[in-house]
């Protein structure tokens, strides 16, 4: 009788962290426990859900010719996945976590621990960085968030 009444109270206080029957000195009914376990179901998904895309972010990034741009990519529940960035273009791995794989140094991974956020930084971007970049997180098979990057010139005013 003490393990149930011992793992109703876990179950209220730990992981339901809601009301618990106010009776816990009492006799562990039928009704309690399957109350208690209708709750454990949700709480179990999510916490099993694995990593997702928080779609709020903006999936169109505007930057002019030769200024920083930064395509940003915030993911939920990444747990021990890693996300890379790649360019549809000709789908080359343009970056791992916070590692650089391509040749072209301009591109840059920021990783904000704060937010969960995942920028990609293209420094001096010129017109033919235009296109669509994609966020991906390595889960099997792989996720990704796509966004169109946009390398535009300034019109002069003469």
């Amino acid at each position: 009788m003490k393990v149930f009444l011992t793992f109703r109270i876990f179950l209220c206080i730990l992981i339901l962290r809601e009301t618990c029957p106010q009776n816990l000195r009492g006799n562990v009914t039928v009704t309690d426990l399957h109350l208690i376990s209708e709750n454990i179901v949700p709480m179990r998904r999510v916490l099993d859900r694995g990593p997702y895309f928080d779609t709020s972010a903006t999936k169109n990034v505007t930057s002019l010719v030769g200024i920083t741009g930064h395509l940003n990519c915030r993911i939920k529940n990444l747990g021990n996945k890693t996300v890379s960035w790649i360019r549809h273009r000709d789908l080359h791995l343009l970056t791992v976590s916070e590692s650089t794989y391509t040749s072209d140094q301009r591109f840059t991974s920021i990783y904000n621990k704060q937010t969960g956020d995942w920028s990609l930084q293209i420094k001096f971007p010129q017109l033919r960085d235009s296109g669509i970049y994609e966020c991906q997180v390595s889960t099997t098979p792989p996720v990704g968030y796509t966004m169109v990057f946009s390398v535009v010139v300034l019109a002069s005013s003469a």
